[in-house]
């Protein structure tokens, strides 16, 4: 049993410590994110952006939450949470892909659709079913500490995924925050359909 417990907590902390690069790295630079979440053409600008927003801050302070043991049950859950949105749009991007006959691979539109490999939906997958362990095992009752910590972190949160919407909101022009045909004189793409469409989706 010691021996298990020790391999779980080694396996949080690497999943912890994984989901703290790509939260890192996404906050540097959140650009690329919002393009690919653009290109699955589910969502909108403004929920993708939002997304976009949201998401670099959540995977990289759950991950500290996560690896440092604080609060690794509920950090876990929202980050699968993550997860699933995002294995949601892979697998609506690999059904059109089917479904028109490219494979799931995409068309090479500069917006859409996006590229996604099934290798990709499975490595979420793993993600998924290593984070579950740590959401149905026993933990130690927090402390109050650990509970204000977790809370003070989940105001950073907010706080930088506000910072970020407004800094995609400048950083994709074609997109703006303003709604309307007239701020948005190139947001319309053709779809996989040949139909225009608004690109958007979650990742």
């Amino acid at each position: 049993m010691h021996t298990l417990d020790s391999t779980l907590r080694m396996l949080w902390f690497i999943s912890g410590c994984y989901f703290i690069y790509t939260g890192a790295s996404k906050m540097a630079s959140p650009r690329p994110l919002l393009t690919a979440i653009l290109s699955y053409r589910i969502t909108g600008p403004h929920i993708s952006r939002a997304l976009a927003a949201l998401t670099a801050p959540t995977e990289f302070f759950c991950g500290l939450l996560l690896a440092s043991g604080v609060f690794p049950s509920g950090s876990a859950a929202l980050l699968i949470a993550l997860l699933l949105v995002s294995c949601t749009g892979m697998a609506i991007v690999l059904f059109r892909g089917y479904a028109s006959g490219d494979g799931g691979y995409g068309s090479g539109h500069r917006t859409g659709p996006a590229r996604v490999r099934p290798s990709e939906l499975l490595r979420h997958l793993i993600l998924i079913a290593a984070l579950a362990t740590a959401v149905v095992a026993d933990h130690p009752t927090r402390t109050i500490d650990q509970t204000i910590l977790a809370a003070i972190m989940a105001l950073v949160v907010i706080g930088v995924s506000i910072g970020l919407f407004r800094i995609l909101a400048t950083a994709h022009p074609e997109y703006p925050l303003t709604e309307g045909p007239a701020a948005r004189p190139h947001a319309r793409t053709r779809g996989i359909d040949g139909q225009v469409g608004r690109p958007g989706a979650p990742h």
